[in-house]
């Protein structure tokens, strides 16, 4: 009879939560890493804004000076939001992370058990093997026993 793990159904489910959570953590670092860029993005062209900003020249007129400062202070504010949800993005992937970490570990338990089970099914077999090799040697052994005795 071959080893059958009783918790063969819990075991595959904890392995589709680990595939679940893997994608989980990856879809949550895609966000991070978007969000990431946009930043950049943002800060570049703040920057190039105010580049712009402080070599206007003789011929930069008031209003030109008040808009350009104006869209940067937009610009800045769309960084700040872009910061707060950033972090709460790393946030939900730090949470993703840990749920999957947690995943992990009871993955391992079960396969932990698993081996332990196995094991001890392996040992039991060797036992009960090696009883029946004795008893067939023990048969064998009073058969050539009276074989001697009736000659």
């Amino acid at each position: 009879m071959p080893f059958r793990f009783r918790l063969e159904k819990v075991a595959r489910y904890r392995r589709q939560l680990v595939d679940e959570q893997s994608r989980a953590v990856a879809r949550a670092g895609r966000v991070v890493a978007t969000i990431e860029a946009r930043m950049a993005a943002l800060d570049d062209d703040i920057a190039r804004q105010r580049a712009r900003g402080a070599c206007g020249g003789p011929d930069v007129s008031v209003r030109g000076m008040m808009s350009r400062t104006l869209w940067i202070e937009h610009l800045v504010g769309i960084r700040e939001d872009h910061a707060r949800e950033l972090a709460m993005a790393r946030l939900a992937f730090d949470a993703e992370r840990a749920k999957l970490a947690a995943a992990w570990r009871d993955q391992e338990i079960l396969e932990k058990l698993r081996a332990q089970q196995k094991a001890a099914w392996e040992a039991e077999e060797r036992r009960r093997e090696n009883r029946d090799l004795d008893e067939i040697g023990q048969i064998r052994a009073d058969r050539q026993r009276r074989s001697k005795i009736a000659s």
